[in-house]
């Protein structure tokens, strides 16, 4: 999104402001763009986020399969993924940090 920032609009700063309906009509959409666009940038944050996780979660299982023992007498080793951060994470530790039991 633009890092546009607008100065502080009142109803007196406005072009042919003062007692006209249009002038009020003006400063209302553009609140209300302001608003809007605040609300977009935190709902493709939070989307960004969720995506981030989902490429970790998907690492993470494709691991878990890697590493699965081919009988269930064998001893389970998890492995190590990369996570969307870039960072190695323990397959164990990141399902338990994010409430996935795997025991």
């Amino acid at each position: 999104m633009s890092d546009v920032s607008f100065p502080t609009l009142t109803y007196a700063n406005i072009a042919g402001g003062r007692g006209r309906a249009a002038a009020l009509a003006q400063l209302l959409q553009m609140e209300r763009y302001n608003y809007l666009e605040h609300q977009l940038t935190d709902e493709f944050e939070d989307m960004e986020k969720l995506n981030d996780w989902l490429k970790s979660a998907n690492s993470a299982l494709a691991e878990l399969r890697v590493n699965r023992p081919a009988d269930d007498k064998q001893e389970n080793e998890y492995g190590t993924f990369v996570d969307a951060q870039g960072k190695t994470q323990s397959v164990h530790k990141w399902m338990i940090d994010n409430g996935i039991p795997i025991e």
